[in-house]
């Protein structure tokens, strides 16, 4: 017996996502002793534009793209192909034009938007500029990772994600330790882009042959894709928009050293998603597949089934993640910052932590919702949430500062769970929202009365020290666990323990 392939997709997933995480913190633990917040914030920002634009090009054509691929993969190969091409035309495309326009428009980005105060606005314009080159690189890498992802190959896809991050922060410290000058760290950080898109379009040609890559439109592919890639597109472009308004706001209200301060803490913040991130890229293309599948050999139950189970792995699975970033975010960012720092950052991540718990329990009927060919549904609430969430994240930043932030991502979720969730469940998966909400309701209560009691005790001691929260946590965990294994489903419980089994006693496959 062995473990099935979206319960490894599910483990290299989670684990790229752990090493990702521990390296983002080495990282940015030395440019802010070394080079300063400043230099931090211009790193940030050319980060976060480039996750922006990779988001809403890449992800919501992504989906698109591994629907697809996991859909026809076996059935119209010679289709697969054409939609291939057609993406690598379309973001190769995509990031020379954006490159030209970003190269010329950062000078009056520098000199009208942001305030630097450590380092000269000549040095943070060059170094914006190659950075930027760098993350719009994303682009054109996500032509061969759409396709290994469409495979299923998300193994692959982690160790190619997390070698490159390695090889881009050795290097980083490398640099550090011998000259500290952020230019040539951006001239680095374009040189580890540029071998990662090599690398990528490497394995993926491998698998799909080299010719099949080459960037030619298709115009069948377009017409036949253009409905559903523009409302995935329209979801994609819409959330990043909310997902990162924090940081043109707090780029523009505060200063500069702020943004690298709140940008490195909340950026780890989302991080911690990384159960429900693991899960769902697995599970979309898994969904897909036996939607793909129709009332062939009982797929639809198949489907709820997995849905069903996904859904309680990652609810039950994510507050003690969610809780043990929250606890530890002092002693945490006293070590990488310092503890005035810290103590700034403190309640606004214990708030922000509450809305990534939050994000994770949607995650999977979003992805239902893709899946089975329904993207208009979170693309219009989306839409909506721009003119009611970004003027209240801005009021709130306004009014009480750095926990406006939080304050506004529970409140997205709130009308989330209100406005979308009974759609996606009656018209997706033919089931009444009820089924959804009880079983948000015990987790929800559970994680309030255990993790909710220990973060209590935490800000009323006057006691951070990093034995004293993860001795909290621990005691908020026991409990938490128990409940846990008394409440879940008959189905993930026996799910577990067949995987415990697989893992514990391999054998030969079954």
């Amino acid at each position: 017996m062995r473990l099935s392939r979206l319960a490894w997709n599910i483990q290299f997933n989670l684990a790229g996502q752990i090493l990702i995480l521990v390296i983002s913190f080495i990282t940015v633990k030395l440019v802010f002793g070394r080079l300063g917040d400043d230099s931090l914030g211009i790193i940030y920002l050319a980060q976060a534009l480039g996750e922006l634009l990779y988001v809403i090009l890449s992800l919501g054509l992504g989906a698109t793209i591994v629907r697809e691929i996991a859909s026809h993969r076996e059935s119209d190969p010679r289709y697969v192909q054409s939609l291939v091409r057609t993406v690598s035309a379309f973001f190769g495309t995509c990031y020379a034009v954006i490159s030209v326009c970003w190269w010329f428009m950062v000078p009056l980005i520098v000199s009208h938007w942001l305030n630097p105060r450590e380092i000269s606005s000549s040095e943070a314009t060059w170094a914006l500029r190659i950075m930027g080159l760098s993350s719009f690189m994303l682009l054109p890498q996500y032509t061969g990772k759409s396709v290994l992802l469409g495979l299923q190959m998300m193994g692959t896809t982690n160790a190619m994600e997390v070698l490159t991050r390695l090889l881009r922060q050795c290097g980083i410290i490398m640099l550090l330790y011998y000259c500290s000058d952020l230019y040539y760290i951006a001239i680095w950080v374009l040189v580890v882009s540029t071998l990662s898109l090599i690398v990528h379009l490497f394995v993926a040609g491998q698998r799909l042959g080299f010719g099949n890559l080459m960037p030619v439109f298709s115009m069948d592919v377009i017409s036949r894709n253009s409905a559903y890639a523009l409302h995935s597109m329209g979801i994609s472009a819409m959330a990043s928009i909310l997902r990162y308004a924090d940081t043109v706001l707090v780029s523009r209200l505060l200063p500069l050293g702020v943004l690298g301060d709140w940008g490195s803490s909340s950026s780890a913040a989302w991080k911690s998603l990384l159960l429900a991130d693991a899960t769902s890229m697995a599970a979309f293309p898994e969904l897909a597949h036996l939607h793909g599948q129709g009332e062939r050999d009982g797929a639809k139950e198949t489907l709820m089934r997995k849905f069903w189970r996904l859904q309680d792995l990652v609810c039950w699975g994510m507050p003690p993640i969610s809780a043990l970033f929250a606890f530890v975010s002092f002693p945490l960012f006293s070590f990488v910052f310092d503890p005035g720092v810290a103590h700034r950052l403190q309640i606004p991540l214990i708030l922000l932590c509450l809305g990534v718990f939050m994000n994770a329990t949607v995650n999977i009927p979003h992805q239902l919702a893709m899946a089975t060919g329904h993207p208009e549904i979170p693309a219009r609430f989306n839409f909506m949430a721009l003119f009611v969430i970004l003027p209240a994240m801005a009021l709130l930043l306004y009014m009480v500062g750095l926990p406006g932030v939080g304050l506004a991502w529970i409140l997205y979720h709130l009308l989330y769970w209100v406005i979308v969730i009974p759609r996606i469940c009656r018209s997706c998966g033919g089931f009444e929202p009820w089924a959804f909400f009880v079983r948000l309701a015990k987790v929800s209560i559970c994680m309030a009365l255990t993790y909710g009691t220990g973060m209590m005790a935490i800000l009323f001691s006057g006691t951070k020290s990093l034995t004293w929260c993860i001795v909290a946590w621990l005691a908020a965990t026991f409990p938490f666990g128990a409940a846990f294994w008394i409440l879940i489903g008959r189905e993930l419980r026996t799910w577990i323990l067949e995987r415990a089994y697989e893992i514990f006693r391999p054998g030969e496959a079954s």
